[in-house]
């Protein structure tokens, strides 16, 4: 995963230059939902032990995400937004860059997806979809956490909503791109070295890199009943890796750590309610997940067993 990342650095201004204009393209769909007072993430018992005994949550690899399509979903937005630019642009230079970018964006696969791990939560606190896809139906948990002091506290990474309008997710697309022609072509007219094919397949492989962060923000609109947000980190090293199996093989993960360290003890992270999954053992269920919280002083934590009708036959 990590041949898709640049071989060559680019000075310091221009890197700048392309982390500030896709962070400010990233910001503005990043703000146009507003922030649930919680968002919850669900588990089952397994993973619920994990995250309080361990301080952290995991990080999953973005090609390993339950979307199939996940991360190729934007890849083919960004496609079609590039082949409808080479019908309509007349510049020499912007054809060739925008050919360049075919040639390069069309065999992206799944397994070329970059170093992009996502953490997942939903501001919908008690779901019945949410305890049937992540709770394993019964015997499973939703742990609350106060978004605002996960983003204080969290050691890097973005939180961001999830886009499911596919009109808003080509808009965002098209801003990017758009952007970046502009950009690029400010920079080969003023630097005529970045005009040349070498100079001009670096600065885009640099901009496509930075903007790959923007991919896990979009979801196909079948998902949109989960009211998603997302944590995405960048993850640069093998030795920050570890790895789950699974039946259909290794999934990749790395810590996203984001509570307030304390010596000697997992961090306390920022949780804000505890409920337990419905089914047979529900409130049993949540006197364990009470207690659990308690051992590693998580006092005073607002509990609630989900009276969802719903059992695992």
């Amino acid at each position: 995963m990590y041949d898709w990342l640049p071989k060559e650095a680019l000075p310091e201004p221009i890197i700048g230059s392309i982390q500030r204009g896709v962070a400010q393209i990233i910001s503005k769909y990043k703000n146009s939902k507003a922030l649930p007072a919680s968002l919850y993430h669900y588990t089952d018992a397994t993973g619920l032990k994990g995250i309080i005994e361990g301080g952290y949550l995991r990080a999953t690899h973005v090609a390993f995400m339950n979307d199939a399509r996940e991360f190729l979903h934007a890849v083919s937005l960004l496609l079609d937004a590039v082949r409808l630019r080479q019908k309509q642009s007349t510049s020499a230079l912007v054809q060739r860059t925008l050919s360049d970018l075919e040639s390069f964006i069309a065999p992206t696969s799944a397994e070329s997806a970059p170093a992009i791990f996502v953490t997942c939560f939903t501001g919908e606190d008690n779901s019945l979809n949410q305890w049937r896809a992540y709770g394993k139906g019964e015997g499973g948990y939703s742990l609350g956490f106060d978004p605002i002091r996960m983003q204080q506290t969290a050691r890097s990474g973005t939180l961001m909503p999830v886009l499911y309008d596919e009109r808003t997710q080509r808009g965002a697309v098209d801003e990017l791109l758009d952007w970046s022609l502009s950009e690029y072509e400010k920079l080969s007219q003023q630097n005529e070295e970045f005009a040349g094919d070498e100079k001009r397949v670096l600065w885009w492989t640099w901009l496509l890199a930075t903007a790959t962060q923007l991919a896990p923000m979009m979801k196909d609109k079948s998902f949109q009943a989960e009211a998603e947000w997302r944590y995405t980190l960048w993850c640069n090293s093998q030795s920050e890796m570890d790895f789950v199996p699974r039946p259909i093989g290794l999934v990749p993960f790395t810590r996203f750590e984001f509570g307030e360290p304390r010596e000697g003890k997992p961090s306390l992270l920022p949780v804000t309610k505890l409920y337990s999954g419905p089914g047979r053992a529900t409130k049993s269920a949540l006197l364990a997940g009470r207690t659990l919280l308690e051992k590693f002083e998580y006092y005073g934590v607002p509990i609630e067993a989900s009276a969802i009708p719903y059992r695992v036959s």
